[in-house]
């Protein structure tokens, strides 16, 4: 694959790559939960197994309210600032993405219930949906970037920092 502009071999990765990893450790404390931690629970239909659900609704919200506004650059960024932008973008969003199997693993220790954790791998996959980082027009997470910087510095840039049609994470902190 072809690297970035300035960037040294094995700097960057995959953005998708990265998403299937965290995607498969959230899905995997689930299944710990209901096979080691839980397993002779009963599925109950109380309340506190909502808990998984609430956490996620609450995690993307706090995304698209508070981290989306304060990690939008203000002025026209450069090709490097705008993969910096979207690697952010999506580690922020990859780590709210677990918050609903955590809150499920939690919940059904506390109630001894495994209903939160299906309630929670209910959440993550929904969030994956969302803001999956794949490339191409059909990407959700794309094309909200692309509305997030049309009125700011336009939708181009987001295609211009693209590795052959596909987003690559690089470092965010600058040395």
């Amino acid at each position: 694959m072809t690297q970035p502009e300035g960037a040294s071999p094995g700097s960057t990765v995959d953005a998708t790559v990265f998403a299937v990893v965290f995607l498969g450790a959230s899905l995997l404390v689930c299944v710990l939960g209901l096979v080691g931690i839980v397993p002779d629970a009963p599925f109950d239909s109380d309340p506190p197994s909502l808990a998984p659900l609430l956490v996620g609704v609450v995690a993307f919200l706090v995304i698209a309210f508070v981290v989306d506004p304060m990690l939008t650059p203000k002025q026209e960024p450069d090709r490097e600032q705008v993969r910096r932008w979207l690697s952010r973008a999506v580690l922020y969003r990859l780590a709210a993405m677990e918050t609903p199997a955590l809150a499920g693993l939690v919940t059904a220790i506390v109630t001894d219930s495994r209903s939160p954790l299906v309630l929670g791998a209910l959440g993550v996959l929904v969030l994956a949906v969302l803001w999956w980082p794949g490339g191409g027009d059909r990407s959700a997470f794309l094309n909200t970037m692309r509305r997030r910087a049309a009125p700011r510095f336009g939708a181009a840039a987001i295609d211009d920092a693209l590795t052959d049609g596909r987003l690559r994470l690089v470092r965010t902190r600058v040395r």
